[in-house]
């Protein structure tokens, strides 16, 4: 299989101008948000100073950082699980996972106080069912959503070597992996995913323009990768 780079020009994206529409207000220490996740009326972000709910029905924000709870304090990731609960998770590997109904904050700190690893930062956060799946500096960890406890992580996929950085995972029915060190692919059947050959993997020598993937989709029978060259599609359906 191979993969085709697709060049595609952006132009003119254009916002409503929030200074005309809404009274905003500056919060300098979330400017830098680092992921967003859309609900029906507003979105929670995550930040460089912390999480945030927007409104954008009441125009209104609710605010979150260590003194409502948090451990984490510059979030990567933030994801709703099929409970409603908001997942947040920092570059040092903490996760926070805030119960809106009861106002309330759990803890994971699994990955945090792993001393194997040096490097730990949650990139991005997936929701599969009661599954929540965590992409890490150091490989993909699968964890219950409603009892948090750990029970899967993979470090190995197919040729790349150990301990790779997922950037972010897709599961359409096989998990597509978007690594520092190109896609990773799950085959058809395999079933023990701790083993490497239970993995295809790609990388700028199957047609990608980039080895480090930002993220990767399925969109109908097409497999996309997201880089900083630029998106790429797969030829060949899987």
């Amino acid at each position: 299989m191979k993969f085709q780079f697709i060049v595609f020009l952006l132009i003119g994206i254009s916002v409503i101008n929030a200074q005309d529409t809404y009274n905003w207000q500056n919060y300098t220490d979330m400017k830098n948000v680092r992921s967003v996740q859309i609900t029906e009326n507003g979105f929670w972000a995550a930040s460089g100073g912390g999480g945030f709910y927007y409104d954008m029905v009441t125009h209104t924000f609710l605010k979150l950082h260590k003194n409502d709870g948090l451990i984490g304090s510059s979030l990567k990731a933030v994801t709703i699980d099929n409970e409603n609960k908001i997942w947040f998770g920092d570059d040092n590997g903490a996760i926070d996972v805030y119960n809106p109904d009861s106002k309330q904050v759990k803890t994971i700190l699994d990955i945090y106080n792993d001393n194997e690893q040096s490097n730990k930062s949650i990139n991005y956060f997936e929701p599969a069912g009661d599954t929540i799946f965590i992409c890490t500096d150091f490989g993909l960890s699968l964890v219950d959503s409603k009892n948090y406890i750990f029970f899967d992580t993979f470090f190995k996929y197919g040729n790349f070597e150990p301990y790779v950085q997922v950037n972010a995972s897709r599961k359409d029915g096989l998990i597509y992996l978007a690594t520092s060190a190109g896609v990773a692919i799950q085959k058809e059947g395999a079933q023990n995913l701790s083993a490497p050959e239970s993995w295809n993997t790609y990388t700028v020598d199957d047609g990608l323009p980039s080895n480090n993937i930002n993220k990767v989709i399925k969109y109908g029978n097409t497999v996309i990768a997201a880089s900083e060259n630029g998106l790429s599609k797969m030829q060949d359906s899987l």
